[in-house]
């Protein structure tokens, strides 16, 4: 660890693991999911460095673990209710009331499970359980210490949606975009102070 350093330390831990998540017929979305998490991640530790809120390492590590239940779901889910997934997120549904409805759990409860299993911190618990608070909720309703994580990694996302091309293989959540609650510019502000 202090040869390599965290990050990429991280990174080999990731690599390792996230290909046990995926059976054979999955191997394109976990790539796609993977491909995401890294790019979170590094939009994340950019924005990081210049708001000096969040330790660089910090929002490397919530960019790269958010989204890590979609994996236990790719993992544990028979093909036709992934593919019921794929359908209902296509057709607008939202992802998290999709894997509700047909799972009757969403990728947050799967994420909570794996943290715990695998005795993440108590911060990452917290970030996998209301990361995807930007999109559903107003910004009152965050929890405080963890708004600045919360804003920071919904930022990478937009910032990302406008990047990234439509991929050639869509996945099951490529359709779900990630929604902007107007009165969140507040935390970009302060205390993130981003100028965006």
């Amino acid at each position: 660890l202090t040869r390599l350093g965290m990050d990429v330390a991280q990174d080999i831990i990731l690599q390792a693991a996230m290909p046990d998540f995926g059976r054979e017929n999955s191997q394109h979305e976990v790539q796609a999911i993977y491909f995401h998490a890294q790019m979170i991640a590094c939009l994340s530790r950019i924005l990081a460095g210049h708001s000096h809120i969040i330790e660089r390492n910090s929002a490397t590590l919530f960019g790269m673990l958010h989204d890590i239940g979609k994996l236990v779901i790719l993992h544990i889910e028979p093909d036709n209710k992934l593919q019921a997934l794929r359908e209902a997120i296509a057709e607008g549904t939202p992802a998290l009331q999709a894997e509700w409805e047909l799972l009757g759990y969403t990728h947050i409860d799967a994420g909570m499970m794996l943290g715990l299993h695998w005795k993440l911190p108590r911060s990452i618990h917290r970030f996998i359980y209301f990361h995807h608070h930007p999109c559903w909720h107003h910004p009152d309703d965050w929890p405080k210490d963890i708004q600045p994580a919360i804003m920071l990694v919904h930022t990478a996302h937009i910032l990302l949606a406008d990047m990234k091309p439509d991929m050639v293989q869509p996945t099951i959540w490529h359709p779900a975009k990630r929604m902007h609650v107007p009165e969140s510019k507040k935390i970009m502000q302060y205390p993130l102070h981003l100028p965006l």
